[in-house]
C-alpha cells in the first residue's frame, strides 16, 4: 500500500508538472506570436517612415531641380537642405549660387575662382584677370590666393597672406581681416577662413556686421562647407564633419590624405581614393595605384600618378590623361567649362 500511494503522489506530481508546462508552452506560443506581431508592425512603420522621407527628397529634388541659380529662394532651401547637396546637380547649383568660389578651386589655394557673378584667370605676366558680364579687368598686377566672387567685390589673399576685398574693378582695395589665413570661402554673406595666426582655428567673418568668431577651434588644414556641414580636415589627416555651431562631430574619419566634396565625398587613403555620401555611409573605391588627389567636380575626379595627371570619369569610369606636367601640382581648376591644372617646382602654401 505505501509504494501505491507513493505511486500515486508521483503521478499527480507529473500531471500538475505536464499542465504547468502546457501552459508555459501556450505562453512561448502566445509570445512568439505576438512577437512576430509587433516585429512585422515594426518593419511596415520603418518602411512607411523610409518610404516618407523618400517622397520629401525626391519632392524636393523635383521641385529644385530645374531652379535658375538667379532663383534666390530656391538656392536658400538647397543652402539649407544637407538632402539637397547630396545630388550632385544641386551642388553644383548651390556652388554657382551660394558659393564664393567652387569647392574644389578653393580647396586648391584659390588661385582661380568662379561662380555666378564671373571667374578669373592668369594672364602670361600673372595678373589676376576678372571676366564678368562680358568685361575683363585686372584686379591684381601680383598673384594672390583664396579668390572668392561676391556681387560686386573681389576677395583674396595677398603675398602678405592677410585677407583683401576691392571692387570688381579692381579699385578701393582694403584689409579685411588683418590676421594671416589659409583657405578661404565665402558662403553667402559670411567668410569662412582658416585663421593661421590664431592656431588654425576656423573663423567666420561676417561682411555686413564685420565681425568674426571662432567656429572650430582645432588646428583645420583644409576645409570646405555643405549646406550647414563643415568638412574638414586637421594635421592628423583626421577628416571630420560638424554641424555649424555644434561642438561635435557628426562622423570622423582617420588616415585622410586629401579629400574634396561635389556633393559626395572623394577621399585619399594611401595610394587609394574612396568616395560616400555626406553622412559617411555607402563607400565605394574608386581608383587605386594613386600619388595624389587633385580634384573632383560634377563630372571627374583628378589625380596625379607620378608627374601625370588624369581625369577619371564619375559615369564611365574612363581614365585620360591630361596634358600638364609639372613637378609639383597645386591643384586642378575648373573655370569657364574648361580644366586648368597649375603648379611649379616645389610646394607652397
Amino acid at each position: 500500500m505505501p509504494g501505491k500511494v507513493l505511486e500515486a503522489y508521483i503521478a499527480e506530481l507529473e500531471n500538475q508538472f505536464n499542465k504547468e508546462n502546457e501552459k508555459i508552452e501556450k505562453r512561448k506560443k502566445k509570445f512568439k506570436k505576438r512577437f512576430k506581431i509587433f516585429s512585422i508592425i515594426f518593419i511596415l512603420l520603418f518602411a512607411v517612415i523610409f518610404l516618407v522621407d523618400l517622397i520629401k527628397k525626391d519632392n524636393l529634388y523635383n521641385e529644385l531641380k530645374n531652379a535658375e541659380i538667379t532663383d534666390a529662394e530656391a538656392m536658400a532651401k538647397i543652402a539649407n537642405s544637407p538632402e539637397a547637396i547630396m545630388h550632385l546637380d544641386l551642388y553644383d547649383k548651390f556652388e554657382a549660387a551660394y558659393l564664393g568660389n567652387k569647392s574644389m578651386n578653393s580647396m586648391n589655394y584659390g588661385l582661380i575662382a568662379e561662380n555666378q557673378y564671373g571667374y578669373t584667370s592668369i594672364n602670361e605676366n600673372n595678373e589676376v584677370i576678372l571676366h564678368k558680364n562680358g568685361k575683363d579687368t585686372v584686379i591684381s598686377k601680383e598673384p594672390i590666393s583664396q579668390i572668392n566672387l561676391a556681387k560686386d567685390l573681389v576677395i583674396f589673399r595677398g603675398a602678405d597672406k592677410k585677407l583683401y576685398a576691392c571692387k570688381d574693378d579692381g579699385s578701393d582695395k582694403k584689409v579685411i581681416i588683418d590676421d594671416k589665413v589659409g583657405t578661404v570661402l565665402l558662403v553667402g554673406d559670411d567668410l569662412y577662413y582658416v585663421n593661421y595666426s590664431k592656431s588654425n582655428n576656423l573663423y567666420k567673418h561676417n561682411l555686413k556686421s564685420a565681425k568674426s568668431e571662432v567656429i572650430i577651434e582645432e588646428g583645420v588644414k583644409n576645409f570646405t562647407i555643405a549646406a550647414n556641414t563643415v568638412l574638414y580636415i586637421n594635421y592628423d589627416n583626421k577628416l571630420s564633419a560638424r554641424t555649424i555651431g555644434s561642438t561635435t562631430y557628426s562622423w570622423s574619419d582617420n588616415n585622410v590624405e586629401k579629400f574634396y566634396f561635389n556633393g559626395e565625398v572623394y577621399v585619399q587613403n594611401n595610394d587609394k581614393i574612396v568616395k560616400f555620401n555626406l553622412n559617411n555611409h555607402f563607400p565605394e573605391t574608386i581608383a587605386i595605384g594613386i600619388s595624389e588627389l587633385l580634384g573632383v567636380d560634377k563630372e571627374n575626379v583628378y589625380y596625379r600618378i607620378k608627374n601625370n595627371v588624369y581625369s577619371h570619369n564619375l559615369t564611365t569610369a574612363e581614365r585620360k590623361e591630361l596634358s600638364f606636367n609639372y613637378n609639383y601640382y597645386k591643384g586642378v581648376y575648373s573655370v569657364n567649362n574648361d580644366i586648368i591644372a597649375l603648379g611649379g617646382e616645389s610646394s607652397e602654401n
